[in-house]
């Protein structure tokens, strides 16, 4: 038996029967779990109404070693004391993770069932486009911020006001920690039918070990020019995405870009969906309801009509599940629409995504290359690179992410960066395996030099420590990228035609991932030289060419003697 002592509240933890019963005196709710623990790994929250719903979803995580302890508001609101019903959530988390160790919070339940905390921040920056000088948004970010950095609970109101978050509102600021003390997700569920297609989406995802499908290392990037007429001529959101593309080494890009031409119709960006990505970003502007962006130096919107609720919900990509980033404005206004943009995409049940990170506000972005110095889009960059560090789950690979943003010196844009960006998804969402990466391969063997057009063998191999089969990719120095090659047995070799299009030198490399999805780094490059064809026709033709220039003479000799 174990005790909380919650201020004058005592709640007492009984198994019975494999269930663990949280009573009180005033509420009884049952948590599922298989056996007794010193640790919970992940707190579920969720109204009565739910939680025979999140059953199935519980025993999953039991079955995957995430020990999963859940809540209902009911209890909550009966047993904790608070000033409203956000304070006594927050409490309930500080507490079980003081007595529990618990890493991972999830909310399931919008914002009738599960609320939210509103900031008070006034900044007037000079961005160029439009932004509000009074930021009033959902941060449920509070439920992260668990302790100020003396160590004592953090009520994001210092000056206990009752008016919470406030920086520079009326003169006032309150004290708030950006380094997260718990990772928090939401699925923002209005009906059952939600929260059972969120159940099953995210059992799927993780019993099939999306991370491992040959999907999963596609990387669908959707922009354009997010600032148009910036002094540098940079399209902004592809500015970004060719970062990310080079952050998310292995990953196989598919650009559905302005310059492509690939953005005159929604329907490419669905048809790029539907083929499965593990990654997808949206970098652009947008409403609550859609998403759209511009030609470079053009105040067009494309794709025309935009990007909509409607195509969201015409997607069936079914298992092949992304992870999407969004920095455009409002997608997760989830406290006003039921119905935002980043939620049709979760609550999908014929595909869409497993999870969605996004701004619940306006976003603040500077011009130019610069655009990556701040914001939602430097934060798409830590994520990605915590991914490719290795980050096992989901809620860390975010929080890891801002931990990194925010050690350094924190500016006003910063702050609401933190502050208004949220996860619509379950923060314990294993997206990674856990193994020893294979070795990196010597560069490929193959011919060094040839013709254009014809095509050359070429063969990699290296070993993996675990014994695990392999996969390879080759980087042909073209901008082009083979699919991943495989499996093949650890020290086997694998064996891959390509051929060049143009004349030129090439550095072609590979690299070698398990069944895992974890990777090798690159091998070192090897030249490959597609000389002019005349010039490789008449290097291999040596005596035909001495043979031409000798009848040449021989002529001008005939010509100049007269015959």
């Amino acid at each position: 038996m174990k005790f909380i002592t919650v201020l004058a509240v005592l709640v007492i933890l009984t198994q019975v029967g494999g269930i663990f019963l949280v009573k009180s005196d005033c509420n009884t709710s049952i948590i599922t779990v298989t056996d007794q623990h010193d640790c919970f790994d992940l707190l579920l929250i969720c109204p009565e109404l739910y939680q025979e719903n999140l059953q199935p979803f519980i025993e999953h995580k039991q079955s995957m070693d995430i020990q999963t302890l859940l809540i209902t508001t009911e209890t909550i609101y009966e047993t904790y004391n608070g000033r409203d019903d956000s304070e006594k959530i927050k409490y309930c988390i500080k507490t079980i993770y003081e007595n529990y160790c618990i890493d991972y919070v999830l909310f399931v339940g919008g914002i009738d069932s599960i609320p939210t905390r509103y900031t008070h921040v006034y900044y007037s920056g000079d961005f160029g486009y439009p932004t509000p000088s009074q930021w009033v948004f959902a941060s449920d970010y509070y439920y992260a911020d668990l302790y100020e950095s003396n160590g004592t609970f953090s009520s994001w109101d210092t000056n206990q006001n009752d008016v919470f978050a406030e920086y520079d509102w009326d003169g006032n600021f309150d004290r708030i920690d950006y380094t997260p003390d718990v990772f928090i997700g939401r699925l923002p569920c209005v009906t059952l039918d939600e929260v059972s297609t969120c159940v099953q989406k995210i059992i799927l995802y993780e019993a099939e070990k999306a991370w491992t499908q040959s999907w999963f290392n596609s990387l669908v990037c959707i922009g354009g020019d997010s600032l148009p007429w910036d002094d540098e001529a940079i399209d902004e959101g592809e500015y970004v995405q060719q970062h990310v593309i080079e952050i998310l080494q292995g990953f196989i890009p598919e650009k559905v870009w302005a310059s492509t031409n690939q953005l005159t119709s929604s329907h490419n960006i669905n048809d790029a969906i539907n083929e499965g990505a593990g990654f997808v970003f949206f970098n652009g502007h947008g409403l609550h309801n859609m998403w759209a962006t511009h030609p470079h130096n053009s105040n067009t919107w494309i794709p025309r009509g935009s990007y909509t609720l409607a195509d969201i919900d015409e997607l069936e990509n079914e298992d092949r599940l992304p992870i999407i980033i969004s920095d455009a404005c409002y997608h997760c206004q989830y406290d006003v629409h039921s119905d935002c943009f980043a939620w049709s995409f979760v609550r999908n049940p014929n595909g869409g995504a497993i999870a969605f990170i996004g701004g619940s506000d306006t976003d603040l972005a500077y011009g130019g290359t610069a655009i990556i110095q701040k914001g939602i889009e430097r934060l798409c960059l830590e994520i990605s690179r915590e991914y490719m560090n290795g980050t096992l789950y989901l809620g860390r690979l975010i929080g890891e992410a801002i931990s990194v943003y925010t050690s350094n010196e924190m500016h006003e844009i910063d702050m609401l960066t933190v502050l208004q960006n949220h996860l619509f998804g379950d923060p314990s969402l294993q997206i990674s395996g856990s193994s020893h990466p294979p070795e990196t391969p010597q560069p490929p063997s193959g011919p060094v030099s040839g013709q254009v057009k014809s095509m050359y063998t070429y063969t990699a191999s290296t070993n993996d420590s675990d014994g695990d089969n392999l996969y390879y990719l080759f980087d042909w120095g073209d901008s082009s990228t083979c699919e991943w090659i495989g499996p093949y047995d650890s020290g086997a070799v694998c064996t891959v035609e390509h051929s060049w299009d143009a004349e030129g030198v090439f550095e072609v490399k590979v690299r070698a991932k398990d069944v895992h999805g974890v990777q090798s780094g690159w091998s070192d490059p090897v030249e490959i030289t597609m000389p002019k064809t005349r010039c490789l026709f008449f290097e291999k033709h040596k005596l035909l060419s001495c043979f031409l220039f000798l009848f040449d003479q021989y002529i001008d000799f005939l010509n100049y003697n007269g015959v």
